[in-house]
């Protein structure tokens, strides 16, 4: 009879039982012929029904080959440990593999292969460690899905794992950890201990659930009273150790703690925790981020010293409930950025009981109680109140604490431009009483960028409307009016920079199509008169730029024009004409009438449409004749109406009035007359508009 040794290491308590085989197990698959020594199977299933008569087997050892492959395995048991007898011993997992257990251990070597997956489902305890000084090496190429959770009755308290010595719902992790896949922990505590060496650049995502007496008590769980697992993520998530993470860490939690000499982040790290605590192992330890660091806690504390070129975005949990940003002893070196949450209007003070009417500015606060080093930005991804700028009430966004150990170095500060509520722009600097408290100031020169994107859609329609008006020879060319009744048409391309004297340039792209159908042409006496319809499409590109941007760079501020925004437009036009010329006196006139629709989309996505009409009257007359060259003068008035719908960019509600349009135009015309047909000609213009650009209404504010 084959037997099969059974052990079990349970904090430190060892049990071992013998087995003996039922006969199914001797028709398992045997191992190829080249790796006599290796267990390779199909689909095996491990439970209760292999050992009929054995209900004390508390672990299973697969194996004690060197390296041994775990292809396509169904474990099920009270638990489960892959615990060669050699440190070197390699476990090598491929295919979908899945352990059911009250408890699993992985030791020494393990490796996921690209494309396996390896399921965990624990309902006591999962440890990833060979022995207090020995760590298991995690190598990761696929997908690992640990769930460590305890079994709930009926009445949703806890079950447990039955197994001795175990905390219910952890996961204990002292890894070596190579992770180019994706690894997914779910559990009420973990502890994840990384060894020098550990690198991470594929995706983490740790998941911590809270466990408590009751739905409505946090209070800490009664060492025997009955307990619960809620349906958020409020446990405990603890790493320790040193890591440099180029790929993704997600964590969820109640409380997260960092314990770390070297934790690197080149890649996005994202913790969403009520607490968020980082603090270094030593004098020497360092947290450095280059890369993204998103944060969404109510309390941060960072103790120790960190690097930060790259973006620390603070995010609320909560609308209204600031986040302060601690950094305590140690040194912070900036050259990256810093972006918080506030819109600085009052709100309630959530740290005061229920029934105070205390309210505080929302805005969320980085201070410091160590050196501060380098220049550093802050970002505001609200809009401000202009209001609270302009009052007593602005508060400080960083704060320098000195009476707390605090000190701003040499060339240090802080700099940042954030939008507000109004066509203005407010910078930071420092507090004019206190020179390590800086805060949000209006600037009085500077136009927000959301103002000038506004101002400048309504402008930007104008001018792709009137490419549809045009002139008649721009419509009709050199013989605009025969004495039968024709169907025209005409490619449309426009390239035109507009310098606005007041807020914005615009850069115009645009090509289109326009044709057009005479319905009646009447010929009597040296007089023509032709009326028809048209139709015409534009598709147009329009750059805007703000004249009177603000920009910040490593410190300094500085005027300039700085990007708004982009207008993507298509643009209809329906309408009517009529025409008329006298070949004995030399003249001409056109009349036209249209309707318009403008789809816009600004920055990509805005829809900002317009809907309204033009009206057109030009006249030409022959000013002198040489040989075949003529001299023709022009004139023209038009007249443009579009209703503006409202919208909102950049988180700011833009109600622009109604746009009216009327332009005169007087030219000449230097062209070659040879019987209709294809002529070189010159023009010169000069135009005047007699309103006034488009009001805008921007939050409110004009």
């Amino acid at each position: 009879m084959k037997k099969l040794l059974a052990s079990s290491l349970l904090l430190g308590l060892a049990v071992s039982s013998t087995v003996v085989a039922s006969a199914a197990e001797s028709a398992a698959p045997q191992p190829p012929a080249e790796r006599p020594n290796t267990i390779y199977a199909e689909a095996p299933t491990v439970d209760a029904t292999h050992y009929p008569n054995r209900t004390d087997v508390r672990t299973v050892v697969i194996t004690t080959d060197p390296s041994y492959v775990v292809k396509n395995w169904t474990l099920d048991g009270p638990a489960v440990s892959l615990a060669p007898d050699n440190d070197k011993l390699e476990t090598n997992f491929v295919g979908d593999n899945t352990f059911n257990v009250g408890m699993a251990m992985l030791n020494n070597v393990v490796n996921n292969a690209q494309g396996a997956t390896l399921n965990v489902n624990a309902k006591g305890a999962t440890y990833l460690v060979t022995s207090k000084t020995v760590p298991t090496t995690l190598n990761n190429s696929g997908t690992i899905n640990i769930n460590s959770e305890p079994a709930l009755a009926a009445d949703g308290s806890i079950v447990g794992s039955g197994q001795p010595g175990t905390l219910d719902g952890n996961v204990r992790a002292v890894v070596k950890l190579n992770n180019t896949g994706t690894i997914n922990i779910k559990t009420p505590v973990l502890n994840l201990a990384t060894v020098v060496g550990s690198t991470n650049t594929g995706t983490l995502n740790l998941y911590t659930h809270e466990l408590k007496a009751n739905s409505q008590d946090k209070n800490p769980i009664p060492v025997n009273g009955p307990k619960y697992i809620s349906d958020n993520y409020d446990g405990i998530t603890t790493m320790v150790g040193e890591l440099t993470n180029s790929g993704t860490i997600n964590s969820k939690s109640g409380n997260m703690v960092i314990q770390s000499n070297k934790f690197v982040n080149e890649g996005t790290l994202s913790i969403d925790s009520n607490k968020f605590i980082y603090q270094n192992g030593d004098a020497t330890g360092k947290f450095t981020n280059t890369g993204t660091f998103n944060i969404k806690p109510y309390q941060a504390s960072f103790i120790g010293n960190v690097d930060n070129t790259g973006t620390i975005n603070i995010q609320q949990k909560t609308p209204g409930q600031v986040v302060n940003l601690m950094f305590g002893d140690g040194t912070y070196t900036g050259g990256g950025t810093i972006t918080v949450s506030g819109d600085l209007t009052q709100v309630k003070d959530l740290s005061q009981p229920a029934d105070s009417d205390k309210k505080v500015a929302n805005t969320d606060t980085v201070n410091f109680q160590g050196t501060v080093a380098g220049k550093t930005k802050i970002v505001d991804r609200d809009k401000l109140s202009t209001a609270v700028l302009t009052s007593d009430a602005n508060p400080v966004v960083v704060n320098v604490d000195t009476a707390n150990g605090g000190s701003l170095g040499k060339d240090a500060g802080f700099y940042g431009v954030a939008n507000t509520d109004s066509s203005k722009l407010a910078k930071l600097l420092p507090d004019a009483k206190n020179a390590n408290a800086f805060k949000w100031q209006l600037d009085p020169n500077a136009v927000n960028d959301n103002y000038a994107l506004a101002m400048g859609i309504p402008e930007a329609n104008k001018n792709l409307n009137q490419l549809l008006t045009a002139t008649l020879h721009q419509r009709r060319g050199a013989n605009p009016v025969a004495n039968t009744e024709n169907l025209w048409g005409r490619m449309i391309y426009a390239h035109d920079m507009l310098d606005g004297k007041d807020f914005v340039d615009a850069k115009t792209k645009a090509w289109g199509v326009q044709v057009g159908k005479d319905l009646k042409v009447v010929t009597e006496q040296g007089k023509t008169a032709a009326t028809g319809v048209m139709f015409g499409y534009v598709k147009g590109k329009v750059d805007l730029t703000n004249r009177h941007g603000l920009m910040a760079n490593n410190g300094a501020y500085s005027y300039g024009k700085t990007v708004a925004g982009d207008v993507k437009t298509n643009t209809v036009g329906v309408g009517v004409y009529h025409t008329t010329t006298n070949d004995e006196a030399k003249t001409y006139q056109d009349i036209v009438a249209q309707v318009l629709v403008n789809n816009n989309k600004v920055n990509g996505d805005i829809k900002a449409n317009s809907r309204g009409y033009a009206l057109s009257v030009e006249n030409g007359k022959q000013l002198a004749k040489y040989n075949d060259w003529v001299l023709e003068g022009q004139s023209q008035l038009s007249f443009l109406h579009l209703n503006n719908k409202a919208y909102t960019v950049n988180g700011v509600d833009v109600n622009p009035n109604h746009t009216d349009s009327l332009l005169s135009r007087m030219g000449i015309r230097y062209y070659k007359d040879n019987g209709g047909k294809g002529a070189p000609y010159a023009t010169l213009n000069v135009t005047h508009e007699y309103l006034s650009p488009t009001s805008v209404n921007i939050a409110g504010t004009k």
